[in-house]
């Protein structure tokens, strides 16, 4: 799967894309800017988790303010920051967003991340210790900064 963070100042995932266990690719960008707009606000980034195919549609999803559910073929979840407020979404959500008050992440790595980030580990931070445990986050992290 993979490892998502928003620690209420930066979004960051890793890089590793696998399928069927093996590692195909290290750079594959799992956080990064759209442009959108989600309820009368401007979406800074995403972080997504989960099928890799579902990008282009999750993006589409957003920009129609992410009023249709999400298929049931898509095991898919992550993090939506906008200029004031972050969200989550998962496939078994039925398409509702959950308003995020701190911190949060998703993926396989999830727990090791919020447990880096109570440690006092930025977001970036939190996927590289993430990523020295769990065997599906991996490769190249990257990094939006969302807040000053």
């Amino acid at each position: 799967m993979t490892s998502i963070v928003w620690d209420g100042k930066s979004l960051a995932g890793d890089g590793r894309l696998t399928v069927n266990g093996y590692i195909v690719d290290s750079y594959f960008s799992k956080v990064r800017k759209i442009n959108a707009n989600l309820r009368g606000e401007r979406v800074i980034a995403i972080g997504l988790s989960g099928d890799a195919d579902a990008h282009h549609y999750i993006e589409s999803w957003i920009k129609n303010d992410c009023l249709d559910d999400l298929p049931d073929c898509m095991e898919i979840g992550g993090i939506i920051v906008t200029e004031s407020k972050a969200y989550s979404f998962c496939d078994d959500s039925n398409g509702r967003l959950c308003l995020i008050n701190d911190s949060f992440a998703v993926g396989s790595g999830a727990p090791l991340c919020l447990s880096a980030l109570k440690l006092g580990l930025n977001a970036k931070e939190a996927v590289k210790h993430a990523a020295s445990i769990d065997v599906y986050t991996g490769g190249r992290v990257r990094s939006i900064c969302c807040r000053e």
